[in-house]
């Protein structure tokens, strides 16, 4: 039996995502930007030192997503670079 695409359930997600430059750029040197992306059904949030430490994990998120028992909701984690 064929399935209609309007039949599957919707995959949605709701991210917020924070950014910062930390300390001060020393001319000639690039910014520093930390990132964190938080996980808007449960409230869990995640932290990435490094912008593709993000993407990699979003990358992740789209083909293999977490329960939202998966995402951290009692503090902030910083993935390392």
């Amino acid at each position: 039996m064929m399935h209609d695409a309007r039949d599957l359930p919707l995959r949605y997600y709701i991210f917020i995502l924070s950014m910062w430059e930390e300390g001060a750029s020393q001319p000639g040197q690039p910014a520093r930007w930390r990132y964190t992306l938080e996980h808007g059904q449960s409230g869990g949030r995640r932290g990435f030192k490094t912008l593709a430490t993000l993407v990699a994990y979003l990358d992740s998120w789209t083909h293999n997503p977490p329960d939202g028992a998966a995402f951290v909701t009692s503090h902030t984690t910083t993935e390392q670079d």
